[in-house]
């Protein structure tokens, strides 16, 4: 699953390539999310939305684009990179975070053997 998970540098932006399905099932296996944590999902025609206490992910159907906010984006981002085989720096949700905003995604070195 974890080769669905594409990283955009030019658009600091996460991607998922494959289907809603399989996002969820790498959200449920992959991300540490519980069926029983997923308090919302919502289909809106355009986004695909999954509400947990601590973090909320947005699936753009047509750009495929993944944004992750809530308070666990730490904890996700570090998944997510693991799962593209990034190893990165200590930075602080200010310097990095998902979707639309601006982050420091440039300072990731990439890692020989994760």
């Amino acid at each position: 699953m974890d080769d669905f998970l594409v990283f955009n540098s030019d658009r600091n932006q996460f991607k998922w390539t494959g289907s809603v399905e399989q996002f969820e099932s790498f959200m449920l296996h992959r991300l540490n999310v519980s069926q029983e944590d997923v308090q919302s999902k919502a289909n809106n025609g355009t986004c695909m939305v999954w509400k947990t206490p601590n973090v909320t992910f947005n699936f753009y159907l047509k750009t495929k684009t993944l944004e992750v906010q809530g308070k666990a984006v730490d904890s996700i981002r570090e998944i997510l990179f693991q799962s593209l085989g990034h190893c990165h720096q200590d930075l602080s949700a200010d310097e990095i975070v998902f979707g639309n905003e601006v982050d420091n995604l440039s300072a990731l070195p990439r890692c020989k053997n994760l």
